[in-house]
């Protein structure tokens, strides 16, 4: 009930971001600005490649550590495959990186 009368009372109200009198006008928080999944994919396996190197790792050094197969590590970084990453895998690479999780995401 509550959810329609939300629906029925903000529908039309844009969604900024901002609080206060801090509103950012210009950007709206509307499907049009979200990207999609493909580019996150895309900035994770570029980070894990880059690390791995920076540790002087093979791929098969990589799925050792994090207990993944070489297989697995393979299709991550294939931009071909379509392998979605959970975030479990992702922690475990990070730990065996010994790198923070968040740097995965940074472009």
């Amino acid at each position: 009930m509550w959810l329609l009368a939300y629906i029925i009372l903000f529908k039309n109200i844009p969604k900024y971001i901002g609080d206060g009198d801090n509103i950012n006008h210009n950007l709206i928080l509307e499907p049009k600005n979200l990207l999609d999944d493909e580019y996150y994919y895309k900035i994770i396996r570029k980070n894990i490649k880059k690390y791995r190197k920076l540790k002087g790792l093979t791929q098969q050094n990589l799925a050792d550590l994090s207990d993944i197969s070489r297989e697995y590590i393979c299709h991550i970084k294939n931009e071909k495959r379509n392998k979605h990453i959970t975030i479990a895998y992702l922690s475990r690479i990070s730990q065996a990186l010994d790198i923070d999780i968040t740097l995965f995401f940074q472009n």
